[in-house]
C-alpha cells in the first residue's frame, strides 16, 4: 500500500520535471498557457 503511494509519487514528480522541463525550453509556448 505504502509502495504504491511512493510510486505514484515518484511518477508524479517525474511527469512534472519533463512537462517544466519542455516548458522551459518553449517558453514562449508556456506564456501562451498562461
Amino acid at each position: 500500500m505504502s509502495l504504491l503511494l511512493w510510486l505514484s509519487e515518484q511518477m508524479n514528480f517525474m511527469i512534472k520535471e519533463t512537462y517544466t522541463h519542455r516548458l522551459g525550453r518553449l517558453g514562449v509556448s508556456r506564456r501562451r498557457l498562461e
